[in-house]
């Protein structure tokens, strides 16, 4: 499907295709998905979304690297008890980005899979306001 502002998407548990982001600077291979069923077509809101994220994934990155740092800072014994290790040392070998989804209400989220747990991390970006949580702050999200 061509979507006229994401661009050719195909389905998988909503509209997706492959993008790079840098993060912890390093280029990852991530899935852009909306989250949409397949006879939904991306929202005008979704498209708006994607655009302010295309346009500012570079500060958000690094605001969220900063948000990701205080939350392993507050959460460090029970990480490195989950580790085994004594110090959290490298963010970067703790985190992968795999996927920025696109809600309908203009929220999107970038999704991380982390080393200490399998609950995902994610960042809900929400206009300029960040949070950063594990995976459950997404439930309620549409």
């Amino acid at each position: 499907m061509e979507d006229k502002v994401f661009g050719t998407l195909s389905f998988r548990f909503g509209w997706t295709k492959k993008e790079q982001i840098r993060f912890f600077d390093k280029l990852y291979d991530v899935r852009i998905r909306t989250s949409s069923l397949k006879d939904e077509l991306p929202t005008e809101i979704q498209q708006n979304s994607y655009l302010s994220f295309e346009a500012e994934k570079n500060t958000i990155c690094e605001k969220a690297k900063i948000l990701i740092g205080n939350f392993i800072d507050v959460n460090k014994e029970q990480i490195s008890e989950q580790l085994g290790i004594q110090a959290i040392e490298n963010l970067a070998t703790l985190l992968t980005p795999y996927e920025v989804l696109f809600f309908k209400n203009g929220k999107y989220a970038i999704l991380f899979q982390t080393k200490w747990s399998e609950s995902d991390m994610c960042i809900l970006c929400d206009g300029a306001n960040l949070k950063v949580d594990e995976g459950y702050i997404l439930e309620f999200e549409y």
